[in-house]
């Protein structure tokens, strides 16, 4: 009987020690793919938030680069911050130089993994073009991850032995009271694997084994929760930069719309003021006097600077804005620099300064740039060059190949350099390094919008300077790679010199017709009347806005229309509509005179159906020449 009862004990025991090992078994087995599945759960999630982060940021650095708003961009990476496993984070431009970067510590053991995502910002005007800004880079710490992991694994190990060592001493009453909570805490754990993160873990108030197990699921569903709210903060985050961001753009919309307003209201009365100077300088029965004639062309002269100003606070509005398109063509940058060395020879021969143009071969390949934008950025380096140098000075300008399909041009002066202190605050606008005080009429904006220029047509731009020496500008542009070398030069457009008057009235002497002018500003009503009273038999009448306009247009039947755009009531596009409309007036042409002169102002107006579309101030000789047009 005893051997039986200790056989039963034995096969008890051994039934007892093979359920405890097989027990043991699945409870590491478990926890260990509890852990896998911990581990996997975080490491997708950890390379989700990286991405993510990383691609937001990129997105929110694209104006920040663009605008080279460093602060902004330092920001933007100190968000990162927010991530709990966020290590590092930094911004690259294209040629390699860090914008800007956020470091964090390192043993030099925990691993790390990072994420690159390019900084690009679409080019408007380009159909969806895209141009690569550079990228950002962005670093995650696994410490947080792998200190989890080797908790969930020392956790199972526990476990397990603290499962067969139940089982060694244990009875079946302990098989229970072990077995059915761990299987209920086990059915807690695949729904936290699933994502649910709201279940009750049972026995989690208990003193034993189960309990450190069931306070481990908590804990693990307590880190699940806080990964959670983690992503709603960092989702709100991209929530806020997204608002940030749109506010900005709103602001860069208003600023337009107000340089643009501003751009009207300051053209208008310079219209009449330099209108009547040009009068006064070229009046025929009354000629001023020397005296006279100088004060006028003082007038002219701080008249047209002003204007230089409007137009350049316009210019870098546009291009900071993006309302800014390029049209891209095949341009033989010879002709260019000819051009324009022959449109500043006048300023330099005033300074008795030699401007030169070499180049060591013949046949350049073509550039692939704006062929205007070009001519634009070589005219202000030529005009800084002469302006800045020295009387009796030299301006050398240079053409030659700089590798990777580049071409180099270069502008060289003998004037005084730039100190190396000021050299790195040169490109910044409204800055015009201490010269202030100096006769040298000037910006500041100049430089800032020739750069921005070059980049936009994907090119560089850099200078050499030697305080008391001189200074070297030069820009690199694109070859045309569709074009092969040797491609004949561009024809040279006839330039004519701003504000000559062309000698070649006579038939506008000797002509008649009717002018009607709609125009709400007397000063301009009264600048154009003296205009056409230097015209023999033209006849001229007036209309302070469009509906009397309208009334007179279908009265008299004029030859011709000039009318203001921004009129009050019936605007002018409105007024030319109904124009076009009548029977009786659809065939009279009209010529748009408006200080609504942003280019795309002008298009606007052109499209609209002007036969012509100038600009305020007006210059006499142009009102002339459009005169003699139509009623020549």
């Amino acid at each position: 009987m005893d051997r039986i009862i200790n056989l039963k004990l034995s096969l008890y025991g051994h039934s007892l020690l093979i359920v405890g090992a097989v027990l043991a078994v699945v409870t590491i087995a478990t926890s260990s793919w509890i852990a896998v599945e911990q581990n996997r759960s975080l490491t997708v999630e950890l390379e989700s938030r990286l991405s993510a982060l990383a691609r937001f940021q990129a997105a929110a650095l694209a104006d920040t680069f663009w605008d080279l708003n460093r602060e902004s961009a330092e920001k933007i990476l100190k968000g990162g911050r927010t991530d709990p496993d966020f290590h590092s984070a930094r911004a690259v431009m294209n040629d390699g130089g860090v914008f800007a970067e956020i470091l964090g510590e390192h043993d030099g053991v925990t691993p790390l993994v990072s994420r690159k995502i390019d900084v690009a910002i679409a080019l408007p005007g380009t159909a969806g073009k895209v141009r690569r800004l550079g990228f950002v880079e962005l670093t995650f710490s696994l410490a947080r991850l792998q200190s989890l992991q080797r908790g969930a694994l020392w956790k199972a190990a526990g476990f397990g032995l603290l499962q067969l060592l139940a089982v060694l001493i244990g009875t079946a009453l302990a098989m229970r009271w072990i077995i059915v909570p761990g299987e209920a805490i086990r059915q807690r754990l695949v729904l936290l694997s699933k994502g649910e993160t709201d279940p009750e873990i049972p026995a989690i108030n208990r003193q034993d084994q189960i309990g450190d197990m069931a306070r481990a699921v908590a804990s693990l569903r307590d880190s699940l929760i806080e990964i959670d709210r983690l992503r709603a903060e960092e989702a709100r985050h991209a929530v806020d930069l997204k608002q940030a961001h749109d506010e900005a753009q709103a602001a860069n919309l208003a600023k337009s719309d107000f340089l643009s307003s501003m751009s009207h209201e300051l053209r208008t009365p310079m219209n009449a003021i330099l209108g009547f100077a040009q009068l006064l300088e070229s009046n025929p029965n009354e000629p001023p006097s020397e005296p006279q004639k100088d004060q006028i062309h003082q007038i002219l002269k701080s008249g047209d600077h002003l204007l230089g100003l409007i137009d350049q606070v316009l210019e870098l509005s546009r291009i900071e804005s993006g309302n800014i398109s390029l049209s891209f063509e095949s341009v033989a940058p010879e002709a260019v620099i000819n051009e324009c060395v022959e449109m500043v020879r006048k300023q330099a021969n005033d300074k008795d300064i030699n401007v030169k143009f070499s180049s060591p071969r013949l046949g350049y390949p073509p550039l692939w740039t704006d062929g205007s934008r070009f001519r634009q950025v070589l005219l202000n380096l030529l005009s800084n060059a002469v302006k800045y140098n020295r009387t009796g000075g030299e301006v050398a300008v240079a053409l030659e190949l700089a590798g990777n399909n580049h071409l180099r041009i270069s502008v060289t002066d003998t004037g005084l350099g730039i100190p190396v202190y000021k050299q790195k605050k040169l490109f910044e606008p409204f800055n015009r390094l201490g010269r202030e005080a100096g006769d040298i009429e000037g910006t500041g904006i100049g430089l800032t919008i020739t750069k921005q220029i070059v980049e936009l047509m994907h090119g560089n731009i850099g200078f050499e300077s030697e305080d008391g020496k001189g200074s070297t500008f030069w820009i690199e542009i694109s070859v045309d790679g569709d074009t092969p070398d040797g491609t004949d030069e561009l024809a040279t457009p006839n330039i004519s010199e701003h504000g000559v008057i062309a000698d070649s009235n006579n038939e506008i002497m000797n002509s008649s017709g009717v002018i009607l002018y709609i125009e709400d500003n007397p000063a301009n009503l009264q600048l154009m009347e003296a205009i056409i009273k230097r015209v023999s038999n033209i006849a001229m009448r007036t209309a302070h806005n469009a509906e009397l306009g309208l009334v007179l247009a279908r009265d008299i039947h004029p030859d011709l229309i000039l009318m203001d755009i921004n009129l009050p009531g019936i605007d002018g596009i409105t007024a030319l509509k109904m124009l076009r409309e009548d029977d009786g007036t659809k065939d009279i042409p009209v010529i748009a005179i408006s200080a609504a002169a942003m280019p795309h102002e002008i298009e606007h107006g052109k499209a609209a159906g002007f036969e012509d579309y100038l600009t305020k101030p007006i210059k006499v000789p142009i009102v002339l020449d459009a005169i003699t047009k139509f009623i020549g």
